[in-house]
């Protein structure tokens, strides 16, 4: 089921009423609840993520919100997130918490939620603030996991670009994660009851913008107890293509660079075997929908501009890609990015479509099903 969100408007008037609420809970709780009931349209695609009870939700957006705003600030989001919050951030909190009940129920472990979303797409930022309003209004200890993290290393991706194909170089597709590492980590995060769990991390501005792991004594450590993991990807859950779908080249790097087909069939190869194991971890999915390959490239450069800004005082911006560099790197991703936007939203128990002003305009929740990630 699909249902568009609030406009523009209606979200602005939700933020007031709610900025009021904040100033004075007591004076202004009852003024607060009577707006929320006469206004069912504003909350009728988060209701499809979680069921509505406005007395629920105004406690839950009390308990988290000044840190949510904190946490924003930190991420230079420099925008009041009350109507988001609200619609977006609770039920999406609420739904995962309830999750996390079945799957350990029936699995004895915490969930891991994937969430998949194009370039730019906001699936980061979605990461660090369920991390906070899991934590604020529930008491739920949330680890955020990027699959970036476990890019292999400079050395060992330039050492496939010798013995298999120079593409591989680059990190970017299936076959340039230590999936094994992968693995290994969300195995140990989600039955994590006792000690820590180290989470690598990749520092992407190294090399030149090639980027490394960084050395375990500057890993992530995490203790426990674990009781949700998010697993945030640009392609977290990607399913390889068919033989007849790899023949043809998509765009003029891949007709440059690998005409013969190598470096496709190999990362194919990769998606339907050790990618597969790691994506099989997965007990639901969440999908960022984006437009189409322009909004991805309009996103990604986005992000070196704040990247170029950001080091232009200790390295001149040497760390982030040019425009032109962004257009090719961008090429490697279109082959498996294209496949997903197609596939994806049928696998995912829960799609939020995102606008060209970069708001979600639609949620659709997918029905359990065999066909979803996590239920068969």
């Amino acid at each position: 089921m699909e249902q568009l969100t609030a406009s523009a408007d209606q979200l602005e008037q939700l933020a007031e009423v709610l900025r009021e609420y904040l100033r004075d809970k007591d004076a202004h709780r009852e003024n607060t609840l009577n707006y929320l009931y006469s206004q069912p349209e504003l909350i009728a695609a988060a209701s499809l993520i979680a069921p509505f009870d406005a007395e629920q939700w105004l406690d839950l957006f009390a308990k988290c919100y000044n840190s949510l705003e904190a946490k924003a600030r930190d991420l230079k989001i420099n925008k009041p997130l009350h109507a988001e919050c609200f619609t977006l951030y609770i039920p999406l909190a609420l739904h995962i918490a309830q999750r996390r009940i079945e799957i350990f129920d029936q699995h004895s472990h915490a969930p891991i939620i994937g969430i998949n979303g194009g370039q730019g797409s906001g699936k980061t930022t979605l990461n660090y603030l369920l991390q906070i309003v899991l934590k604020e209004a529930f008491g739920l200890h949330a680890v955020g996991v990027s699959i970036d993290d476990f890019y292999k290393t400079y050395a060992a991706r330039h050492a496939m670009a010798e013995s298999i194909h120079p593409l591989f170089a680059t990190r970017s597709v299936a076959g340039t994660h230590d999936t094994t590492l992968a693995i290994n980590t969300l195995k140990t995060l989600r039955s994590l009851s006792s000690g820590a769990c180290s989470i690598p991390r990749f520092d992407k501005s190294l090399f030149n913008g090639e980027g490394d792991r960084l050395a375990e004594s500057k890993w992530t450590t995490t203790l426990a107890p674990v009781d949700v993991v998010l697993f945030e990807g640009w392609f977290v859950a990607a399913e390889p293509q068919t033989d007849d779908e790899l023949k043809h080249a998509i765009n003029d790097r891949e007709r440059e660079e690998d005409p013969d087909g190598v470096w496709r069939q190999t990362l194919n190869h990769h998606l339907a075997t050790d990618y597969a194991e790691l994506f099989d971890l997965l007990d639901e999915l969440i999908v960022i929908q984006v437009g189409g390959m322009e909004t991805i490239y309009r996103n990604r450069e986005l992000q070196e501009q704040k990247l170029r800004e950001a080091t232009k005082d200790n390295t001149g911006g040497a760390g982030a890609m040019s425009p032109e560099a962004v257009i090719r790197f961008i090429a490697l991703y279109e082959r498996t990015t294209r496949h997903m936007l197609k596939t994806l939203p049928n696998r995912a128990r829960i799609v939020m479509n995102l606008g060209e002003s970069h708001r979600i305009e639609s949620v659709r929740v997918n029905p359990p099903s065999d066909e979803l990630r996590g239920f068969n």
